[in-house]
């Protein structure tokens, strides 16, 4: 009986693999750089020490980078328009400079200390994000085209926020844009120190 039920559950689960259906997973880094990817299940990736790589694909996942400069990302790659995935995340970049990205579902986006990039992901989303910068000197993208609603709060340091009509920005964030020009004046007084103390490629 025993050989029956293990045979049936051997079988069981190559059927499940066979039909694309991902299992969830957790994953944890070492001191290291680590680059970790997740399945379209509902997974657990933690870079900890390093300067870490994660991506999420579909599915309710949680991610914390940890200390080091992190990029925490839904989706495949960053950051063109197909790149990104769905699902509801909980996303943290942890202490250091870090880029944290979300994708087409309902994100919790955190950056935490440091001097983070913190956006809420494709420019055409339809679905509520929740930004949080954190300590630092941050940049947070969430401005959408059209026009949908986030909710922004900055936290200590000096904050810039490219939003739109639509979105909730908190009062403890010191620069707000949400017409075209603002945008565009608000991109100009980034310094370039920002984008050099970020992981590469942002």
């Amino acid at each position: 009986m025993r050989r029956i039920i293990l045979l049936l559950a051997i079988i069981a689960l190559t059927v499940l693999v066979a039909s694309g259906v991902a299992l969830a997973v957790t994953k944890i880094g070492g001191p290291g750089p680590d680059h970790l990817k997740g399945t379209n299940g509902a997974d657990n990736l933690i870079g900890q020490g390093g300067n870490d790589t994660l991506l999420a694909l579909a599915g309710n996942d949680d991610l914390i980078g940890g200390p080091g400069k992190d990029v925490v990302v839904v989706g495949k790659s960053c950051c063109e328009e197909s790149d990104f995935s769905g699902g509801n995340k909980n996303l943290l970049g942890g202490l250091g400079n870090d880029a944290v990205v979300g994708g087409k579902g309902s994100d919790n986006v955190l950056g935490s200390e440091g001097n983070d990039l913190v956006s809420d992901g494709p420019n055409r989303e339809f679905s509520t994000d929740k930004l949080s910068a954190g300590g630092g000197t941050d940049v947070v993208g969430v401005f959408k085209d059209p026009a949908f609603k986030d909710i922004v709060t900055c936290a200590g340091g000096f904050d810039r926020v490219f939003a739109d009509k639509k979105d909730l920005v908190a009062p403890d964030c010191e620069k707000v844009a949400d017409t075209p020009s603002e945008l565009a004046q608000l991109a100009n007084s980034i310094p370039e120190s920002f984008f050099e103390s970020l992981p590469p490629g942002f």
